[in-house]
This record gives C-alpha cells, sequence and structure tokens, in this order.
C-alpha cells in the first residue's frame, strides 16, 4: 500500500512539474500584457472622479474597456483605451437615474448651457436641443473642447446630467 502511494505521488508530482513548465511558456508574453493592463487602467483613472472604484477591466482587440463606479454619486463609468499606448479614447458616464428627464421643464437653453460651461469650461459649438422619451423631456448638449467631442443628456428641472459620451481626439 505505501508503494502505491509514494508511485502515485511521484507521478503527480513530474506531471505538476511539466504542468508548470508548460504555462511558463505560454506566459512568457503576460508580464509585458500586464504592464499594458495597469497603464490602460490608469490612463482611464485619470480621465474620471477619484471616488470612482474599478469594477472590472476588458480587451477588446487593440481596445481595452476599463468600468467604475462612484459610491458618492452611484455613476457608472466605462473608459474605453488603446492598450498599446494608454491613450483614452472614449468615456460613458450613466447616471442612477432610469427615469429620462421630467414631465416639466423649468430651465432654459442657456441655463443649461451654463451648466455645461460649468462642467467644462473650454466648451465650444455649444448646441442644446429639448428632446422627449415618452412624456419625458430632456435636454440634449453637444459641445467639443480642445480635447475631445461631447454628449450630454440632462434634466431640464434640475440640470442633472444623467448621460455623458466624450470622444476624445
Amino acid at each position: 500500500m505505501k508503494k502505491g502511494n509514494l508511485l502515485l505521488t511521484v507521478l503527480m508530482f513530474i506531471v505538476l512539474c511539466f504542468t508548470t513548465v508548460g504555462f511558463a511558456k505560454e506566459d512568457s508574453m503576460a508580464p509585458s500584457m500586464y504592464r499594458e493592463g495597469v497603464r490602460a487602467i490608469d490612463a482611464a483613472k485619470a480621465e474620471i472622479p477619484e471616488t470612482c472604484v474599478l469594477t472590472s477591466y476588458d480587451v477588446d482587440g487593440e481596445k481595452s474597456v476599463v468600468a467604475f463606479y462612484d459610491q458618492a454619486t452611484t455613476d457608472r463609468y466605462k473608459v474605453k483605451v488603446l492598450t498599446g499606448t494608454s491613450k483614452v479614447l472614449e468615456i460613458e458616464r450613466k447616471g442612477a437615474t432610469f427615469v429620462k428627464g421630467s414631465t416639466m421643464v423649468n430651465l432654459s437653453v442657456e441655463d443649461i448651457k451654463k451648466i455645461v460651461l460649468a462642467h467644462f469650461p473650454d466648451a465650444k459649438n455649444i448646441e442644446v436641443e429639448l428632446d422627449s422619451d415618452g412624456n419625458n423631456k430632456y435636454y440634449e448638449a453637444k459641445f467639443v473642447s480642445n480635447r475631445f467631442a461631447g454628449e450630454l443628456e440632462m434634466n431640464p428641472v434640475t440640470g442633472a446630467i444623467f448621460e455623458l459620451d466624450l470622444k476624445f481626439y
């Protein structure tokens, strides 16, 4: 019985050794891929509020898709980064609002433009239009800045931004 256990243990050790060597060869590129992933996450994190926590990371071809959650505001961020260069391509932010807008409109187009400028001081060519989703109305604002083109969807009563999409140049 002891010889059988000893033989089984030796065989398992040999299999384990060969398996480890095989994985080591396959993962020889892992350190550089890991570093690129860390750089992509760092680049994404630099563009969003500090209160956000990382929720997921995925690679889609040459792009990394990094997701964050902001516990302070309950907003969710999805940041697309060019993995090899760590260049941020796009940021999408979705608020916790499940209903777009309101049935009332208290803010004017000029009010919305002021809110856009408060969030993005270098915004130019701001275009605002009142849109609707069923009976609910909301403002959609489009603008450009030195770094990106932006689109916002905003509550027409409070001016709260419930969707944000920034496409970087």
